[in-house]
């Protein structure tokens, strides 16, 4: 769809902005909730954390190896928790690319319609 300065829909957003001052918002962002991955996750953390617990607590049985154990899950652990953090709240979003340029022919309208109105007075 072309807009063209003589369009309806550019006068009608035009008057739009120039009575409101609250452009559209150029995108819309939608959460998604994903309960059952989040019990899942949530799980999985506690299992690490009691593995955790486990290689702390029965320590004294192999020092060195139960140590490197605890080095090795201890890193996956917080490996794991950085990449959960990134997808616990995954969201979609829409972008309006029309909205961007009506955003910026209107706001081009209203620069050159204050020039006239400053030329006029």
């Amino acid at each position: 769809m072309a807009i063209n300065c003589h369009s309806p829909v550019l006068f009608s957003l035009f008057e739009f902005n120039m009575a409101n001052q609250n452009p559209l918002p150029l995108y819309d962002k939608f959460s998604l909730k994903y309960t059952f991955s989040r019990v899942m996750d949530s799980f999985t953390l506690l299992f690490l954390l009691l593995l955790l617990g486990y290689r702390i607590l029965y320590i004294n049985n192999y020092p060195f190896p139960w140590f490197v154990a605890f080095l090795c899950e201890s890193w996956f652990t917080f490996i794991w928790v950085v990449t959960m953090s990134t997808k616990w709240s995954p969201a979609y979003t829409i972008t309006h690319l029309d909205r961007l340029l009506l955003r910026y022919i209107v706001r081009k309208l209203l620069f050159s319609l204050s020039k006239l109105f400053i030329l006029l007075t």
